[in-house]
C-alpha cells in the first residue's frame, strides 16, 4: 500500500526524515479496560456495568488505531507533509522555503517518553501544532538541518 506522502511526492522530491504518531495515542483505551477490569474485579455483583467502560475502550482503540496506522509525517528535500487521522483528516503542506520557525512543546511525560507538540511557523503567520508526535526533536532538527543545507535561517 502506497502512502500518502509517497503519492504526492513532487517530481526529483525524495524524503529525508519520517516520523508518526507517538504510542501514547492508546493511553484512553487503556485507561479503559483498566477500568473494565477494577468493575470486573471489585464489583462483581455490578459486573454488567464493565460493558460500558469495556465498550469505550473498544471504541477509543478503534479510534486510536486509525489514528496512529493512517497519520503520517515527513519531511522533504521540498516541503514538510502531514497527514493525520483516518475519519476525521487533517493535512498541512508546506514549502521548507516557506517555514519561519518551529517550536516543540512537551510536557514532563513527553520528555520522558520522547513525544510532543509540533508547531509550525511559515511566512504567512499561519501557526500549525501537531500533538502527540513521535520524537519531535529529530524532526525540527531535521527541518533545521534541511533549511541550512538550502541558506535559509531557521529560528
Amino acid at each position: 500500500m502506497t502512502s500518502y506522502i509517497e503519492k504526492n511526492l513532487l517530481e526529483g522530491e525524495k524524503i529525508i526524515y519520517k516520523t508518526n504518531r507517538h504510542w501514547i495515542v492508546y493511553a484512553w483505551p487503556v485507561a479503559w479496560l483498566v477500568i473494565t477490569l477494577l468493575f470486573l474485579k471489585e464489583y462483581r455483583f455490578m459486573g454488567n456495568l464493565a460493558i460500558f467502560p469495556f465498550l469505550i475502550a473498544i471504541v477509543t482503540g478503534i479510534d486510536s488505531t486509525l489514528d496512529y496506522v493512517f497519520s503520517e509525517i515527513a519531511l522533504t528535500n521540498m516541503r514538510i507533509m502531514i497527514k493525520l487521522g483516518f475519519l476525521a483528516r487533517t493535512s498541512m503542506e508546506t514549502g521548507i522555503q516557506n517555514i519561519s520557525s518551529i517550536r516543540i512543546e512537551q510536557s514532563i511525560m513527553g520528555r520522558l517518553l520522547d513525544y510532543g507538540t509540533v508547531i509550525i511557523n511559515d511566512v504567512g503567520s499561519t501557526r500549525t501544532p501537531f500533538r502527540r508526535i513521535a520524537n519531535p526533536y529529530g524532526f525540527r532538527k531535521a527541518v533545521q538541518r534541511e533549511l541550512e543545507m538550502l541558506n535559509i535561517p531557521a529560528e
